[in-house]
């Protein structure tokens, strides 16, 4: 009976993390408590990436786990047989890893003996490519009737932890612009994609299947593909977890205005989900058209400084990168940039460059 009421206990704070009545480290931590010495953690590991990433940690503290995702998940000998086990499926990892095998191990030595850990059971929560979510119980004893109670309670309440990871996917950011995307972003003749993991297409505006060609498309996986290689690259490293840089970049791939804002959302949710990012592109020419910066200059009387700020915007350049190659201070440009609003009308940046795209002959 006691174990049915925990089983239940750690259901309903499933379901209550979901509608924000509740949170995943109170999960992680009841978690924990039905397990004396033990300790549990939220990870992800992507194999494609070489990455992982600890979300929620219960039982241990931050800074003992902190060089996991930076250096331990790289040698430890668990981490492609997790990787390898279906999702749904409690695994004690002993079943993998043989005992004598860890034990010889730098991951055991320096990183698992001093913090008290011996085993652990994990569970895949949700897998997307080659990336999986994982939630870990962490023993001190390698204790086979100690170990099989654990991974059969991590068992029964799989199903629930599954349709979590299934409702964060339906519920996410790329779900609910899909009809966002088909609207405000199409009345703006804005192609809009949102991707995921390994530049998978996560929804996909109508307009932007038409825009796709030659300097955005899909690669013959499927995947997002820029032609040019140092936006391919920007975008890859703004879908890993570890991607500090900033949110917002704006670039040229070939004759398309490119826009990649990395999505940010509530913590417990983006461990779930994933890094995404939203793309929006927009043509700077039309088929067999050209952009006569001449002719648009003269029509609004612009002067030589600032026919180099709009150069620089156009090809996507922020006011630091126009100011530094120009050997200007970011004030002046600014102010070279609020003229050509002046003179042009438009109420912004996005603005100005809607009105250079419509402005070919």
């Amino acid at each position: 009976m006691q174990t049915q009421a925990e089983d239940s206990d750690l259901i309903e704070l499933i379901y209550a993390s979901l509608l924000g009545e509740s949170s995943w480290q109170d999960f992680l931590d009841r978690l924990t408590r039905m397990a004396p010495g033990c300790w549990s953690v939220l990870h992800a590991n992507d194999l494609a990436n070489g990455e992982a990433s600890v979300g929620l940690v219960s039982g241990r503290s931050v800074g003992d786990v902190a060089d996991y995702a930076t250096y331990y998940h790289h040698i430890s000998p668990w981490v492609k047989y997790c990787q390898a086990d279906p999702t749904g499926a409690a695994n004690v990892v002993e079943r993998n890893v043989p005992g004598h095998m860890l034990e010889r191990s730098e991951f055991y030595t320096d990183f698992l003996r001093p913090i008290e850990t011996r085993s652990a059971i994990g569970i895949g929560v949700d897998r997307e490519g080659e990336r999986s979510l994982i939630v870990s119980l962490m023993t001190p004893r390698a204790v086979e009737d100690e170990l099989l109670p654990l991974a059969q309670r991590l068992n029964r309440i799989a199903p629930h932890l599954m349709r979590a990871g299934e409702f964060y996917r339906r519920t996410s950011f790329a779900a609910q612009t899909t009809e966002l995307g088909a609207t405000f972003f199409d009345a703006l003749h804005m192609g809009m994609v949102v991707v995921g993991n390994g530049r998978r297409i996560r929804t996909c505006s109508d307009l932007a299947r038409r825009m796709f060609g030659r300097d955005v498309g899909l690669d013959p996986a499927g995947r997002l593909r820029l032609s040019d290689p140092m936006a391919q690259s920007l975008l890859s490293a703004m879908l890993t977890r570890r991607y500090d840089g900033p949110a917002h970049q704006r670039l040229m791939v070939g004759d398309m205005l490119v826009t990649l804002i990395r999505m940010e959302g509530e913590r417990e949710r983006s461990i779930f989900e994933g890094p995404g990012v939203c793309l929006t592109m927009e043509p700077m020419t039309g088929a067999g058209r050209f952009f006569d910066l001449d002719q648009f200059s003269r029509s609004y009387g612009l002067t030589g400084s600032e026919i180099r700020a709009l150069t620089g915007l156009i090809a996507g350049k922020s006011i630091a990168d126009i100011a530094r190659e120009a050997g200007r201070s970011r004030e002046t440009i600014r102010t070279q940039v609020k003229s050509l609003y002046s003179k042009t009308g438009a109420r912004g940046e996005a603005d100005l460059l809607r009105l250079v795209s419509g402005m070919t002959c």
